[in-house]
């Protein structure tokens, strides 16, 4: 797949342990079947390319999947992972799964 790397919203490369799009440099080249635009958006300035997945890499350079960045939620700036809500939702008798998801505002892009 290539050398990983994660970068933010605004493209930079985060440090270890933030959560952000993974990214891979140097690895094998592949396509979106009929769609070049797609192929075209799934790489960054840099060359790295992406599927779409969203993890972290630790300090020993481990990678860490996390969600999907079609399932992140933009909030007044903030980043909400759905997936990460409902694992670290307690549920009780009366929710027993809980649910999140993203109605779009223009003070907030979504909430």
């Amino acid at each position: 797949m290539g050398v990983p790397h994660i970068a933010g919203l605004d493209g930079a490369e985060l440090p270890p342990g933030e959560v952000g799009t993974i990214f891979f440099e140097d690895g094998t080249r592949s396509e979106y079947h009929g769609d070049p635009g797609q192929t075209a958006a799934a790489a960054n300035e840099r060359g790295w390319r992406t599927v779409g997945d969203v993890g972290y890499l630790d300090r020993d350079g481990y990678l860490y999947f996390t969600d999907r960045a079609s399932n992140l939620i933009i909030s007044g700036g903030v980043n909400i992972y759905p997936r990460r809500s409902r694992t670290c939702s307690p549920c009780t008798r009366t929710c027993s799964t809980p649910r999140c998801s993203a109605c779009p505002t223009r003070r907030w892009a979504s909430r």
